[in-house]
C-alpha cells in the first residue's frame, strides 16, 4: 500500500500518461496526500480488512466480553450450517440495496463484506470451540458436492433465467428476485466450499512435505510481492496474438513459480522482512 503499488502506479505513467511525468517524490506526496494509498491498496486492501477485523477481535478480548463461560459442548450441526447461509444472504442483499457489486469506498466492496464480517467471527469461534476437529467427513463431502455440483448448476440458471446473458444488471443489488437469488446463491457456495474443503484437507491433506511446508511459509509474502511480477510479465506478453484464457495459462506457468522463487530466495532472506512474513 505505501511502498510497492505507488512504484507500480509510478511506472506505469509511462504507458498511457500524456502529460509531462511528475518526480517520484511529488508524485509520492500526491499519493499519501490523496489517501490514493487506500483506495490504490491493490490486493492488500483484504490484509488492511483483516487487520481491522483482528484490532477489534483483540479489543473483545481484552475486554473480556468475548470470553465463553458455558460449559455446554458445542458441535457443528445442519442446522447451524442453514443458519448461517441465510444470515450471510440476507446481510449480502440488505447491503447491496445502497452499495451493490462494483461499488467500493475507500477501495472496500462493502457489498462482500457480509462474507467476510461473518465467517471471520464464525471462524473465530469455532477454532475457540475446537470446532473444526468435529467436522463430519460424510457431511463434508456432501457440503463439498452440493457447492460444485447443485451449486454450478442454480448459477447457470439464475444468470440465464435472470437476464445476465443479455446484460441485466439486477444481480448486482436491489429490490428483485435475481438480487434475492444470487445473494442466497452465493452464500451458499460460500458456506458449502468452506466446510467442504475444511473438512477434505482436514481428512486426506493434514500433513506437510518439506516442498508444501515451503510453499505455505512464503504464501503470504507471494500475496504481498506477486503484482509487480505479474505486471511486468505480463507487459511482457502483450504483443502476443493470443487468446486470453492462453495467456492467463501462459502467466500462470511463469509467475507461479517466480513468485515462490523471488520470496524464497530473496524476501524472505532480509530479516526483518521474514518476521513478518
Amino acid at each position: 500500500m505505501l511502498a510497492i503499488t505507488p512504484i507500480i502506479l509510478y511506472v506505469q505513467l509511462d504507458l498511457n500518461w500524456a502529460r509531462p511525468k511528475p518526480s517520484f517524490t511529488s508524485y509520492y506526496i500526491d499519493y499519501l496526500g490523496s489517501l490514493q494509498f487506500i483506495r490504490n491498496s491493490g490486493p492488500m486492501w483484504f490484509a488492511f480488512a483483516l487487520l481491522i477485523f483482528s484490532v477489534i477481535y483483540g479489543l473483545v478480548r481484552v475486554s473480556g466480553k468475548g470470553q465463553n463461560t458455558s460449559k455446554e459442548e458445542l458441535k457443528p450441526e445442519f442446522k447451524h450450517e442453514i443458519i448461517l447461509i441465510l444470515i450471510i444472504s440476507l446481510c449480502a442483499f440488505l447491503i447491496r440495496l445502497i452499495q451493490p457489486i462494483g461499488t467500493s469506498i475507500l477501495g472496500m466492496q462493502l457489498c462482500h463484506f457480509s462474507q467476510y464480517v461473518i465467517l471471520f467471527i464464525v471462524g473465530t469461534l469455532a477454532y475457540r470451540n475446537n470446532l473444526f476437529s468435529k467436522l463430519d467427513p460424510k457431511s463434508g463431502k456432501m457440503w463439498l458436492f452440493s457447492g460444485l455440483i447443485p451449486g454450478t448448476v442454480v448459477w447457470l440458471a439464475i444468470m440465464i433465467l435472470g437476464g445476465a446473458i443479455h446484460g441485466d444488471q439486477s444481480f448486482n443489488g436491489g429490490l428483485s428476485w435475481q438480487a434475492t437469488a444470487y445473494a442466497l446463491w452465493e452464500s451458499f457456495v460460500a458456506v458449502s466450499m468452506s466446510i467442504g474443503l475444511l473438512t477434505l484437507f482436514k481428512e486426506k491433506f493434514n500433513h506437510q512435505t518439506k516442498l508444501v511446508k515451503i510453499l505455505a511459509d512464503n504464501s503470504f509474502a507471494v500475496y504481498v510481492f506477486h503484482p509487480p511480477i505479474i505486471i511486468a510479465a505480463a507487459q511482457l506478453i502483450k504483443p502476443l496474438a493470443w487468446l486470453p484464457i492462453l495467456k492467463f495459462a501462459l502467466l500462470c506457468l511463469i509467475c507461479i513459480p517466480i513468485c515462490f522463487a523471488f520470496t524464497y530466495f530473496i524476501v524472505r532472506r532480509i530479516p526483518l522482512l521474514k518476521k513478518v512474513m
